[in-house]
């Protein structure tokens, strides 16, 4: 009786310890006090370079973090955790004003030109070469 009594003790200790270390990570870990919020996701060509957990910035303030990568098709979908208080509305709202302080990038044109044909050149000149057109002083 007496060597079952202490094992139980030893059982309860040990279940009592794995309670504790369960609740001490839960606290020493930055997101695992279900800080509530919600996810959105997106996807990218590349995804090299990006970690889960990393923060997510938009405009220097801290809205969330990078919850899981994974591959979706040939392309990386990544997983945002955005946290809470941050309304989907002021999400694409500092997005959008963040983005229209960049400038158009330089190779958005002759992209757009490849894009609308499928991937395809533009037909050729009378002399037989393909060029893509930049307008100077237009967009």
């Amino acid at each position: 009786m007496r060597d079952s009594w202490t094992a139980a003790k030893v059982g309860l200790l040990v279940v009592g310890a794995l309670v504790a270390s369960w609740f001490v990570y839960r606290a020493v870990d930055e997101r695992g006090g279900g800080d509530g919020g919600y996810t959105v996701w997106v996807v990218f060509q590349d995804a090299s370079g990006l970690v889960p957990k990393s923060r997510v910035l938009v405009a220097g303030i801290q809205v969330g973090y990078i919850e899981r990568i994974r591959l979706w098709g040939a392309k990386a979908r990544i997983d945002i955790h955005v946290r809470e208080g941050v309304t989907e509305e002021e999400f694409v709202q500092m997005r959008t004003s963040r983005d229209a302080t960049l400038e158009m990038p330089v190779l958005i044109m002759p992209s757009v030109q490849v894009n609308i044909r499928a991937g395809e050149l533009p037909p050729p000149e009378a002399n037989g070469v393909s060029y893509l057109k930049i307008p100077l002083n237009a967009v």
